[in-house]
């Protein structure tokens, strides 16, 4: 069976249009539709962060600034930009929900709950960088995963 796509029909414009208008500044439409590319690709930095502390640590996004840190196989940047442009998704924007790729020949990629990921060492180096930042993130990391970072955040014993 053939698919054919006819650009210049109404219902094709249509549906583009509404895709645009409903989901360009819905966070989790970035997130699901990067499965849809067909691309090489995984989340870093804060959303690295996110998604090894399970949805737990959240840091620097609102409605009104929403970056999506995600790294993208430079093989895969035509077919990326294609889509993203397709689809109305923002790049490096100053505001609301966008896209920030990191373009890469090659990268390492782990899964934490079937999410294709930044390994989890890698991680923690980049928290440890930013450590006044991830603190909270790195004593998470710790708990949940048997790491040993020497990292004390929470306050125990108060009463």
């Amino acid at each position: 069976m053939k698919l054919t796509l006819n650009k210049s029909n109404a219902m094709y414009r249509l549906t583009l249009s509404y895709v645009r208008k409903v989901f360009g500044n819905d966070a989790s439409f970035y997130y699901s539709v990067l499965p849809l590319m067909g691309v090489t690709y995984c989340f870093t930095k804060t959303d690295a962060v996110f998604v090894w502390t399970k949805g737990g640590y959240q840091i620097g996004r609102s409605k009104d600034y929403y970056p999506v840190f995600v790294k993208i196989s430079e093989q895969d940047r035509e077919i990326f930009d294609f889509y993203a442009n397709k689809l109305g998704l923002r790049m490096n924007a100053g505001a609301g929900v966008f896209f920030r790729p990191e373009f890469v020949s090659t990268f390492k990629v782990e899964r934490c709950e079937n999410i294709p990921v930044d390994p989890l060492e890698a991680t923690i180096a980049f928290m440890k960088k930013h450590f006044y930042n991830f603190q909270p993130a790195l004593e998470m990391i710790q708990e949940m995963y048997g790491k040993d970072l020497n990292v004390h955040y929470k306050e125990a014993g108060v009463n």
